[in-house]
């Protein structure tokens, strides 16, 4: 039975309505995270230095090193910078960023479905995108996944628009999204590759050997990162190598996200797996299902063979292959429809729905073995606000763990203005993103170890026994030297904060972390210590030292 246009519209509108209101629902409910604290750091971190330093042509590669090397999305945070200068940088606005991507590429999904099979198809790969945990979570985040994931739709909808309408126009488009696909996500190239060579079998529409010089051309910078950022994969990288379990359980995280139990993990991954399969034989005399795998199944094969050496299989980071997914699961149900595969999606919907509840309560059954990189958001927030309620004018606030920077340059960003490694200096870009404000307020002292990498935990703890700080050895805890706006110094002594924190809630410290309390504690009087979710807040007198039970 055909689909009237109508009918078709408002379902797909429906659709779309309900993927939109599952990832507006409870937007604001938590507090900003360290990884979207992170991605507002950036955002500044690069425009400030884009607007008040000028780019030449050293420190443009030095931005695109960054930004390469830990595959961050340059476009997202160009865009995020407007959205954070019109709206502000609170938890809804700063979150319906990535919102409003995920949503529109709801109905995006729907014409790749129809391109590959036909509207039934479509709507029910909208559905399945709509309703996802994985999609919904990644949805209301600040951080750059939604926008590849749009991106990669889009890339994929000018390529259906130009091989249909033959116009100049949709292949220009083709060729910008897929620059912008490029500084997004590298792994893009694992989408772009199949269509060009889609288009040399099937009729050349597309000029796909101009359109591989002009990307090949956009792509040179990548030229000059691609080696140290291939070493940084292989030495510092805190991802493990991926075996067949992470594979299999890959498709249950596309399915259920990660809320699940571990029982609703291999379930899901199970009923994926077998719709997944059922999708490709009912397929078997679709002239396009090699591209549909080329575009699903392959580039996570690649990827898990590249990743025994490098490691990449970050289920997030491949984000831009599961619509592809969730066309071959349409298809299983949708074609030819029988009672046996229509009761297996709709199991799969039901576990979807378990995940989506524990998604919405916080509840994180599982750990990282079976969705690495991902566990329950730390809360940092009632411990800043601590700090910035009860601190003293003169008061200094310290840290020694560089998970604690961006949620403090969030929260504290009227105090936030000065940088300093004890005992190297920071990188002076770092430095200029937080000098814009000229009020003296509290200065803020990151107690770090040397030759550390400031952002990514795994890098830090590899070199946590090579690089140890001693603050015998230092310039001292007793007496900092502070630079003040204005180039003023002086030496401080009175009343400081120590925040000592790890990634996890556990409240086992790093080394590093821990060997600064320790010292702290038998150096000066404590007059209060907080422990929340895994952190360890303490003030300190520094004019006062210990009593003799203190010491021990």
């Amino acid at each position: 039975m055909k689909l009237k246009t109508r009918n078709l519209i408002g379902l797909l509108s429906i659709i779309t309505a309900l993927g939109g209101a599952l990832r507006f629902f409870q937007l604001s409910g938590s507090e900003i995270w360290y990884d979207e604290a992170l991605s507002i750091f950036y955002t500044k971190y690069f425009f400030y230095n884009l607007i008040f330093e000028g780019i030449n042509s050293e420190s443009f590669f030095k931005f695109l090193f960054f930004y390469f090397k830990y595959n961050q999305p340059l476009p997202y945070y160009c865009i995020l910078y407007f959205w954070l200068n019109f709206l502000g940088e609170s938890a809804f606005w700063t979150r319906s960023l990535s919102v409003i991507f995920g949503t529109l590429s709801i109905p995006l999904i729907y014409h790749a479905g129809r391109f590959f099979y036909n509207r039934k198809i479509g709507l029910l790969s909208a559905l399945l995108l709509a309703v996802s945990p994985f999609q919904i979570w990644l949805s209301r985040e600040v951080r750059g996944y939604s926008f590849v994931l749009f991106l990669s739709l889009l890339l994929f909808a000018s390529f259906i628009n130009y091989r249909k309408q033959g116009r100049r126009s949709d292949w220009l488009l083709f060729i910008l999204f897929a620059i912008l696909s490029i500084y997004s996500n590298l792994l893009i190239i694992l989408i772009i590759m199949p269509l060009l060579i889609f288009e040399i079998i099937h009729g050349r529409k597309i000029p796909a050997g101009l359109s591989l010089a002009i990307l090949t051309l956009f792509a040179v910078p990548f030229i000059t990162v691609v080696g140290p950022t291939l070493k940084y994969l292989n030495t510092n990288f805190w991802l493990p190598v991926p075996d067949a379990r992470a594979v299999f359980l890959n498709l249950g995280n596309f399915i259920l996200g990660f809320t699940a139990s571990a029982e609703q993990y291999f379930l899901g991954a199970f009923l994926a797996a077998l719709l997944v399969f059922t999708g490709i034989k009912l397929s078997a005399k679709n002239r396009k299902l090699l591209l549909l795998l080329s575009l699903s199944l392959l580039p996570l094969a690649i990827i898990f063979v590249v990743s025994q050496i490098f490691p990449v299989f970050l289920h997030r980071q491949l984000i831009m292959f599961s619509p592809f997914i969730y066309i071959l699961i349409a298809a299983a149900v949708g074609i030819r429809p029988n009672r046996l595969r229509g009761i297996t999606g709709a199991a799969l919907f039901g576990l979807m729905s378990l995940s989506l509840i524990n998604l919405y309560t916080d509840t994180m059954p599982t750990g990282e073995s079976f969705h690495p990189g991902v566990h329950p958001h730390k809360s940092l927030k009632p411990v800043i606000e601590m700090i910035r309620d009860t601190a003293k004018s003169d008061d200094i606030i310290a840290y020694s763990s560089p998970d604690t920077i961006p949620s403090m340059a969030y929260y504290l960003p009227e105090h936030f203005h000065l940088f300093l490694y004890i005992p190297e200096k920071v990188d002076p870009y770092l430095i200029n993103a937080y000098n814009w404000n000229s009020k003296p307020v509290w200065p803020i002292i990151s107690i770090l170890p040397k030759k550390m990498d400031l952002f990514f935990r795994q890098d830090i703890d590899k070199r946590f026994d090579k690089y140890p700080l001693s603050l015998s050895k230092a310039s001292g805890i007793i007496h900092f030297e502070l630079r003040q706006l204005g180039n003023e110094h002086r030496l401080y002594s009175g009343r400081m904060w120590l925040l000592s924190s790890n990634w996890d809630e556990s409240g086992n410290l790093s080394v590093h972390a821990q060997a600064v309390r320790e010292q702290m504690h038998q150096r000066f009087r404590k007059i209060l210590g907080i422990r929340h979710d895994g952190m360890f807040l303490d003030l300190f007198m520094l004019d006062e030292p210990p009593a003799d039970s203190e010491r021990n």
